[in-house]
């Protein structure tokens, strides 16, 4: 991940990585600009945990963390996912 600078705004969310049965699919959700994976961004205050049982359901079982990337998305912006194995 590059250095963060000051001044930097960053954004921050969770998403969960769900396979089907047959380990063959990844499932998405439509977005304005294509898919993504299901889950959003993390509010002031929140928990990666309680921002995917918020956006993707409290069916979810979290199978573990999967690990994070980050990108630099404009000038002085940054955001970073957080990925977790997930499990209906």
């Amino acid at each position: 991940m590059p250095k963060m600078e000051t001044g930097y705004k960053k954004a921050c969310g969770a998403y969960a990585v769900i396979f089907d049965a047959k380990k063959e699919k990844v499932g998405v959700v439509p977005s304005g600009s294509g898919y993504r994976l299901p889950g959003g961004e993390i509010s002031r205050g929140e928990s990666e945990l309680a921002c995917l049982m918020g956006t993707v359901g409290a069916d979810l079982e979290i199978a573990g963390f999967l690990g994070k990337a980050a990108q630099e998305t404009g000038a002085r912006s940054m955001d970073e996912g957080l990925f977790y194995l997930g499990k209906w």
